[in-house]
């Protein structure tokens, strides 16, 4: 009887306590797991307590469940959301490293093309400064071959012309031996005259040397009696005083010959 008054008493205080607390389920079981604490229960209580635990239990799982569930199917949606913006490009992070990218291609293309031009600049540079002074050498080279050739060529024009009037000479003492042995004195007094007119003409040899540019010179031109013309007014003696020293050489030549 005891056990039932406090029974009866636990109960009523339980329904005091849900009439002053009627959502506070988790202060009932509180209450009621402390009064089952302080007794001793049976076994019929012990496993209506089980059963109810256990009923708990699987409604938590349960809902753990459909937690975990709705939880699994949101992030799935939420990865397929950022799947899908990466496909279309539209995803933050990836326009976000995007305009990086882009950036920095941009930047380095702008070095590309400033370096690219400045090479070609060097390279139009050297390559003037390369023509100019192959230029340079090549008109120098001919200038000097030029020179070269005109030399040669004069020495060569003065060697033949040398031996044409040593021929000559050679040739007209021969004659005039010759006309020696067969004429008398008076005839070898004649050839005495002519023999300056033969040296004069065969050493003559500024009519074959030629120009400085290499071209045969030009024949003097002739005026006629009528065109006006420039005449040098010489003194009378300074011309006979020429003509007597180059008769004079003439014959001292002609003597060294001999």
């Amino acid at each position: 009887m005891a056990a039932g008054d406090t029974k009866v008493n636990a109960n009523t205080g339980v329904n005091a306590d849900e009439d002053e607390r009627p959502n506070d389920e988790e202060y009932q079981e509180l209450e009621n797991r402390s009064e089952l604490g302080d007794e001793e229960l049976t076994e019929a209580e012990m496993e209506a307590l089980r059963r109810e635990l256990a009923a708990e239990i699987s409604e938590l799982e349960w809902e753990f469940r459909q937690a975990k569930e709705t939880l699994y199917n949101e992030r799935i949606a939420q990865v397929e959301s950022k799947l899908a913006q990466a496909r279309s490009g539209s995803a933050p992070e990836f326009l976000h490293v995007a305009s990086l990218v882009e950036e920095t291609y941009r930047i380095r293309h702008q070095v590309a093309k400033c370096r690219r031009d400045f090479a070609i600049e060097v390279a139009d540079k050297e390559l003037d400064n390369e023509l100019q002074i192959a230029q340079c050498n090549t008109t120098e080279r001919l200038l000097t071959t030029e020179d070269q050739l005109r030399l040669r060529l004069q020495e060569s024009l003065c060697k033949l012309q040398v031996e044409r009037a040593t021929m000559a000479l050679q040739s007209h003492n021969q004659h005039n031996n010759q006309r020696r042995t067969r004429s008398s004195e008076n005839d070898s007094n004649g050839n005495l005259e002519s023999q300056p007119r033969g040296i004069l003409s065969a050493l003559d040899t500024n009519f074959y040397l030629p120009a400085p540019n290499l071209e045969p010179r030009k024949k003097p031109v002739s005026l006629s009696p009528t065109a006006p013309r420039l005449i040098y007014q010489l003194p009378e003696e300074d011309i006979r005083a020429d003509v007597d020293a180059i008769m004079a050489a003439v014959k001292h030549f002609d003597y060294r010959v001999r």
